[in-house]
């Protein structure tokens, strides 16, 4: 597998560990708008994705997560504002802006902690 460049969370958001009781991580690059943002781990956006596909890697901190399923514009929507809602063991139906991974959170990351995606060759 190929890593991608890392991103780094620089803030989290006062609310943002309440989206993982939902099963989700919200991640925003630093423009993200300031009603979101305190739901959002906000991030430096270091790092671009040319394609995300199932069985890759997404890894956050010291613990590795697999993609199930991508959405349509998550790709596009990570790389131009750092957005994409992270979905984590679920069954529901995927959004266009999120990416399903196929463990629970292992644990709520830090600031500082990088984020990277695994990309099979």
């Amino acid at each position: 597998m190929i890593k991608t460049e890392t991103s780094k969370i620089l803030e989290i958001g006062e609310e943002a560990q309440e989206m993982v009781g939902v099963g989700m991580l919200i991640l925003f690059g630093d423009q993200a708008p300031v009603g979101l943002r305190e739901y959002c781990l906000i991030h430096d956006q270091g790092q671009k994705i040319d394609c995300l596909s199932v069985n890759d890697k997404l890894v956050i901190g010291d613990h590795q997560y697999t993609v199930c399923e991508v959405g349509a514009t998550a790709v596009e929507s990570f790389n131009t504002i750092g957005h994409v809602t992270l979905k984590f063991n679920q069954t529901d139906n995927l959004l266009s802006g999120s990416i399903h991974l196929q463990e629970e959170l292992c644990e709520f990351p830090d600031v500082e902690d990088e984020i990277a995606f695994l990309i099979a060759e």
